[in-house]
């Protein structure tokens, strides 16, 4: 496993946005803000629709494996679903307030309902209390 590695990454003739710059930071240094989501707010958005339980299908995993021994196993850990989904609506993190300008958004981009980011940018901290309304 690679620990302490530094990555280099050159962007050329590419036209990015803030988001992606903040998650490229980020993911290069240790620093990160902590993302205060409620759980069960995350996981009915993860999942609204029907397609977004694909996530779930290791059907030919399941085959492949079972051919070659007696069991398969599957774990899941809500951490691993948050980073691996492709963006995060900035409404469901409750600190929004008190984070956006450490992701280099803006005043004018502080509309919660209008951003979003890459979960990897973030730490997260799973909360049970509800999401604040404004």
């Amino acid at each position: 496993m690679l620990q302490n590695t530094v990555i280099i990454l050159i962007v050329k003739n590419i036209s990015y946005s803030k988001n992606v710059h903040a998650t490229i930071f980020y993911q290069m240094t240790e620093k990160k803000p902590i993302a205060k989501i409620n759980r069960s707010d995350f996981l009915d958005w993860r999942f609204s629709s029907d397609d977004d339980f694909d996530f779930f299908d290791d059907s030919s995993n399941v085959i492949d494996a079972l051919q070659k021994q007696d069991n398969y196993q599957v774990n899941y850990n809500i951490d691993d679903i948050f980073y691996n989904t492709g963006y995060l609506p900035c409404y469901l993190i409750q600190n929004w307030k008190d984070i956006y300008k450490e992701l280099c958004f803006t005043e004018e981009e502080y509309d919660p309902d209008d951003n979003e980011i890459d979960p990897p940018s973030v730490h997260v901290e799973w909360t049970t209390e509800t999401t604040e309304e404004e």
